[in-house]
């Protein structure tokens, strides 16, 4: 049985994709872009903290990030 992804906080998000190789490559007000060395596709996420994004959101910016759910649970 997979676990599930609970709703994140968008700096555990980051956090998360950091540890999976990915940098920040640049900041435009709340919203901070990803890119990884070995990926083409750059990823952007809102960094807004005052909210939690489900886990539907989360499933979305993983599948974009070519990253299994398990994966990046044990990465964070």
């Amino acid at each position: 049985m997979s676990k599930k992804i609970p709703a994140l906080k968008p700096s555990q998000i980051l956090k998360g994709l950091v540890k999976a190789g990915f940098f920040i490559q640049r900041q435009s007000g709340s919203h901070v872009r990803l890119k990884h060395p070995q990926k083409t596709e750059a990823l952007t996420i809102a960094r807004h903290d005052r909210f939690e994004f489900s886990h539907v959101i989360t499933q979305r910016i993983l599948k974009r990030a070519d990253i299994s759910e398990e994966e990046f649970l044990d990465l964070l």
